[in-house]
């Protein structure tokens, strides 16, 4: 409890310090939207791609190896930031 207490009041005392020198928050903003824009992948949700195709036995293959060439396919990508979950019985068909 005291830790969550301290942690709250230097979080206050930033926040004041920076309210009372706006000119030193533009300035943090400015070089963290720098460092943000920078960084290949902040802000941008991890993929996974997968190809999904029949196999000459007509079996669906899904991999994240291409299928053999001349093999017609579909490309599946999956952001790793979400869940996908399938719809409970009792819920389908309500929005």
């Amino acid at each position: 409890m005291k830790l969550v207490i301290v942690m709250v009041l230097l979080a206050g005392i930033v926040v004041a310090y920076l309210y009372f020198h706006p000119e030193l928050a533009d300035h943090w903003l400015r070089q963290t939207k720098e460092t943000l824009n920078s960084a290949p992948n902040v802000g941008r949700p991890e993929t996974t791609v997968l190809y999904k195709w029949k196999d000459k036995d007509g079996q669906w293959q899904i991999s994240d190896q291409l299928p053999p060439p001349g093999t017609p396919f579909e490309t599946l990508e999956y952001r790793h930031d979400l869940n996908i979950l399938p719809v409970p019985p009792e819920l389908q068909g309500k929005e």
